[in-house]
């Protein structure tokens, strides 16, 4: 059996993060916002998120404000893009999300 398929395996019979070891459920909001696992590339991706809203003006500083100060909850459904603010906003936001599945996709797998 393959590494690939004995994490996944893994990972089917455990509710919890494997990754890190926190005993966390292995959720889409603890993957996006709490994982220890993934911390450089969020807090990474975060920064440019901040500086590209804050580029924006007055509506990127609103929304990195209020992404800033909201829950996990709110955070994730921000980056899930339940929540929307509209135009540029979205779109800096929609390319944070696209980067941060790729960049943690990549570093959880094992070869």
């Amino acid at each position: 059996m393959s590494q690939q398929s004995a994490d996944d395996q893994k990972l089917e019979s455990s509710p919890t993060c494997w990754h890190c070891k926190t005993g966390e459920a292995e959720t889409i909001g603890h993957v996006l916002l709490a994982c220890p696992k993934y911390e450089e590339i969020r807090r990474e991706l975060l920064n440019q998120l901040r500086q590209n809203l804050e580029s924006l003006g007055e509506r990127g500083n609103h929304a990195w404000s209020c992404f800033a100060r909201g829950s996990l909850s709110y955070q994730m459904q921000v980056i899930l893009g339940v929540l929307q603010f509209g135009g540029l906003v979205d779109e800096a936001i929609a390319q944070f999300s696209s980067e941060y599945a790729a960049k943690a996709w990549n570093g959880r797998i094992v070869i």
